[in-house]
């Protein structure tokens, strides 16, 4: 399903709490990109976040106050930061780039 949603808001706090791996509360939500059963896209105040699992649902949403609330099987949180540059990793960082 492809969804853009989006609400009147303000910068708010982000945080994450995930409980067991099969819940999970998120503040300072923006946008919700786009949903289905395994991935989640959202804009959050800290940059763009995917949650991807298994049977997930949104069980709550609240662009106004910011928040979101997702059950199923949530096996990864990733954030895209278009602003963020990538640093290398520990070989990058001993020896340079070449």
């Amino acid at each position: 399903m492809n969804e853009n949603i989006s609400g009147n808001f303000q910068k708010t706090k982000h945080t994450v709490f995930i409980d067991g791996r099969s819940s999970a509360e998120i503040t300072g939500v923006e946008y919700l990109n786009d949903f289905d059963s395994q991935k989640i896209s959202l804009s959050c105040s800290k940059g763009a976040l995917i949650i991807e699992g298994e049977e997930l649902h949104i069980t709550k949403l609240s662009l106004e106050r910011g928040e979101l609330s997702v059950v199923g099987n949530i096996y990864a949180l990733i954030y895209e930061d278009e602003n963020m540059k990538p640093q290398g990793g520990f070989f990058t960082k001993l020896f340079g780039r070449q």
